[in-house]
């Protein structure tokens, strides 16, 4: 049975595969109807006494959720065991009795029937509407209990209902029992979270309930792979009762054999010294960042909101701890170090350098990825339409300042997001609402314009049906009482689509607004299938207009740089006319 995790001061942990004689909640009636999958499955009492009363413990299990248990004819959450139990009604045939059954949709539903005068009880069993009007039977077989291995329970089987019969869990000595997996149970989780519960026993009690062998031969029976087991594990880091666990990742990722890419950590350098930045209203506000100043780092993730420090990446709301103080580099006063740490696979995460001596920090965030591992940073200052901005560059990493826009529609920054598209796009929509926001309702005029608006959508890689889709969830509930809006809004629309989308210059196939070595580098690594380009791009790389990115388009850009090429297609435009997948009133 899948159960909500709960931390026990002193004892082991109940949870993951907790037995529902083990559950402990607070009692609630819960917001539930019952289901309209309800129906009568009868139950064989084998060799109990057949003057014996049974009784019956039923109870619906949802990743996520507390459990439920079915009392009184309505699902509820109770902490008393007693009060779950239900009389099952008598047959004419004494052998058997029967209950009328209410399962969860969309839920695990689990059954225990019990001997009232004995407490003698079967294992946990799945049920689902397949076992109504079939009956339930003991069998031969004897179960370990999923959390007592000292007692054990019967085994459970249907007539006909093969997918309903004795839970398949991993006990808490490590053994696979049972043999009906639940319906949300996949083979991943029911490894990943045995590890949860067992891990922390075997580090507390020094219990070998979790050894590589038998973590071997779960996954083996369970049909899965270690890696797939490791990213369900990682899954429980949300979990709020998490730390209390203790849990000692390096030790699971020990037992699966999982080894760390060591392309995803490191370190990375600071330099002092070098520039004059300023920052703040006044264009005179000026700061150096002098050696022997006290630098702290702070790092965090935008595509799941944690941060890091040298304890690792958390949720943590403190501001303070999410910074960590660089270390000075022995030998070199000009240089310092940020704490070693690892960078998620697939996520935006960015960096801000603060200057506690002397206060200021990069004011533009600077991406990151694992080029900049090694590497050294130092302060750019990026003009804008109000004041010299600081930020960072990096000597040789692909990551820096990120891209974003001003109030006056300048472009600052020179890097997109890596993976997380949808973030440009709402930089781009902002922008338009805010500057039609100013001109309608203050009489502002920041100058934007269908051409500045195009010219925006293909620098930050977006088109214009995913822009007017972010502006409208983002301000038509937002605004449904300003007086401005159906002009704003109106004027967007037409702003948007009012002409054709122009892609770029032929020959610049990162979309940084030049033709340059660096085109004909990204164009190089698309044709040894090291990269790969967005559609919208591959026509910018085609320099051949052959229809095919090959090593000729590279050479082609590179010699059109140094003034040695005649293709008559590089420099010129290319323009995509994109209509709007939908029209509206306008």
């Amino acid at each position: 049975m899948r159960k909500k995790f709960i931390s026990v001061t002193g004892v082991i942990m109940s949870a993951v595969l907790a037995l529902s004689s083990a559950a402990c909640v607070s009692a609630a009636e819960v917001d539930v109807q019952p289901s309209k999958e309800t129906g009568i499955i009868k139950f064989d009492k084998g060799n109990w006494n057949k003057e014996h009363s049974v009784c019956f413990y039923i109870w619906a299990s949802k990743p996520g959720e507390r459990d439920l248990y079915w009392v009184q004819g309505q699902w509820q959450e109770d902490a008393k065991w007693a009060s779950k139990k239900i009389i099952a009604d008598d047959c004419e045939d004494p052998q058997y009795c029967e209950m009328e059954v209410d399962i969860m949709e969309g839920w695990n539903t689990f059954i225990i029937f019990n001997d009232y005068e004995t407490t003698e009880q079967t294992f946990d069993c799945v049920i689902t509407p397949s076992a109504f009007g079939d009956t339930a039977h003991m069998s031969d077989k004897l179960f370990e209990n999923p959390e007592d291995s000292e007692k054990t329970c019967i085994g459970v089987y249907f007539d006909n209902a093969d997918d309903c019969g004795s839970h398949l869990v991993i006990t808490s000595t490590g053994n696979v029992v049972g043999s009906v997996p639940a319906p949300n149970d996949n083979p991943e989780w029911l490894v990943a979270s045995a590890l949860y519960k067992l891990i922390y026993k075997l580090d507390k009690n020094g219990e070998e309930c979790c050894t590589q062998e038998k973590v071997n031969n779960w996954i083996t029976s369970f049909g899965t792979t270690k890696e797939a087991v490791w990213e369900e594990f990682k899954t429980f880091e949300d979990d709020e009762y998490y730390e209390d666990y203790d849990v000692k990742v390096e030790g699971v990722k020990a037992l699966l054999g999982i080894e760390e890419d060591t392309s995803k950590k490191g370190k990375i350098f600071f330099e002092l010294g070098t520039e004059k930045c300023a920052w703040g209203d006044e264009p005179n506000e000026e700061y150096i960042w002098n050696r022997g100043d006290i630098i702290s780092f702070f790092i965090w993730d935008a595509t799941n909101g944690t941060y890091c420090t040298s304890d690792g990446w958390s949720a943590e709301s403190s501001w303070g701890k999410k910074k960590t103080y660089g270390t000075p580099v022995e030998g070199n006063p000009k240089l310092v170090e940020s704490f070693e740490f690892t960078l998620p696979e697939n996520h935006d995460v960015f960096i801000i350098v603060y200057n506690v001596t002397h206060g200021g920090q990069t004011m533009i965030e600077s991406t990151l990825n694992e080029t900049a591992f090694g590497d050294t940073a130092y302060l750019y200052t990026y003009p804008n339409d109000f004041n010299l901005t600081a930020t960072l560059k990096f000597k040789n990493a692909d990551c820096g300042p990120c891209m974003d826009i001003t109030d006056n529609g300048e472009v600052i920054g020179e890097y997109l997001t890596e993976n997380d598209k949808s973030r440009d796009t709402k930089k781009v929509a902002k922008y338009l609402y805010n500057s039609l926001y100013s001109l309608y309702s203050r009489d502002i005029d920041k100058g934007c314009s269908a051409d500045k608006i195009f010219k925006l959508i293909n620098r930050f890689q977006t088109t214009s049906n995913n822009v007017w889709d972010v502006f409208k969830n983002a301000y038509d509930e937002a605004n449904t009482d300003n007086e401005y809006y159906a002009d704003i809004r109106k004027t967007a629309y037409q702003y948007i689509f009012a002409a054709p989308m122009l892609v770029g210059v032929v020959g610049d196939a990162n979309l940084d607004g030049d033709v340059k070595a660096s085109d004909a580098l990204v164009v190089q690594r698309v044709a040894i299938n090291l990269a790969a380009l967005a559609d919208r791009n591959k026509p910018l790389a085609d320099v051949n207009k052959d229809g095919k990115i090959t090593a000729s388009d590279a050479l082609e850009i590179l010699r059109y740089t140094l003034n040695l090429s005649k293709n008559e297609n590089i420099g010129t435009l290319y323009v995509d006319y994109v209509l709007p997948e939908y029209i509206l009133e306008y």
